[in-house]
């Protein structure tokens, strides 16, 4: 069966979008300066690594770099932006190229694991951890967060009309495309109009997330906001931020 959301990211809008994407988040940050002598004996994976938003700033830090994408056309964008580092096409739900303990940083950015199902999700994870370096290793994440849902798809009024019309539509769209949503297992998929609602998505909730994290061996797990890189310490549970960023260890 064909992947949709895979296609979406071998569209030539798509990948030409992420090609000129050249920022980092706060969290992203964060993790530069938290790490920032540990950096430079770290061999480094950059899952999901897309138009190599975040090759630029993490590549020459690190004592190795490899970035990795199961778009052709992505891992092709990032050759063309860096042709003196390596990118292979690899699926994180099979990294055979890579052995046990293979790296000391793995990096799964822009919420790249929310586009998979459940189940590969789960394997996801266990190859991650497979390939992370033991004990210590660190893996470094953002996911949706399933808590934001209710005022996510609320209608968001605005005394400018083309603002108003612009929210009533994504109300509409949002509403329609999600009709059979279901939250009580802790996570859902749901088409949150990424790439014209082409995509599905995955949204999970902050406990739900530390629960799958530590059914795959990761420990002390942190949480992080997305829009300020600070960390998230009594509201976990409660956090209605659209992501959230996960640091956490092998």
């Amino acid at each position: 069966m064909a992947d949709p959301n895979k296609a979406c990211y071998q569209d030539n809008k798509v990948v030409y979008t992420y090609a000129r994407a050249d920022y980092l988040l706060k969290p992203e940050v964060m993790l530069l300066y938290k790490f920032e002598e540990r950096l430079k004996s770290m061999r480094m994976l950059d899952i999901g690594v897309g138009g190599g938003r975040t090759t630029r700033y993490f590549a020459h830090r690190v004592n190795s770099y490899i970035g990795i994408d199961y778009s052709e056309k992505m891992v092709e964008a990032c050759q063309k932006k860096y042709p003196d580092l390596e990118f292979l096409l690899c699926d994180v739900r099979h990294m055979e190229p890579f052995e046990d303990n293979s790296f000391d940083l793995i990096l799964f950015s822009f919420n790249g694991i929310d586009c998979i199902s459940h189940d590969d999700r789960l394997k996801a994870l266990q190859e991650i951890r497979r390939v992370c370096k033991k004990p210590g290793g660190i893996f470094f994440f953002s996911s949706h967060n399933l808590n934001c849902i209710p005022d996510y798809f609320s209608l968001k009024y605005s005394l400018d009309p083309f603002i108003f019309c612009f929210n009533l539509c994504k109300y509409v769209l949002l509403r329609i495309n999600n009709i059979n949503i279901r939250r009580d297992s802790g996570y859902a998929i749901i088409k949150d109009g990424a790439n014209y609602f082409r995509a599905s998505h995955y949204y999970i909730s902050p406990k739900e997330q530390i629960s799958q994290l530590k059914n795959a061996g990761f420990s002390n797990i942190r949480l992080f906001k997305s829009d300020s890189g600070t960390e998230i310490i009594e509201e976990i549970q409660s956090n209605h931020d659209l992501w959230i960023h996960y640091l956490c260890e092998s």
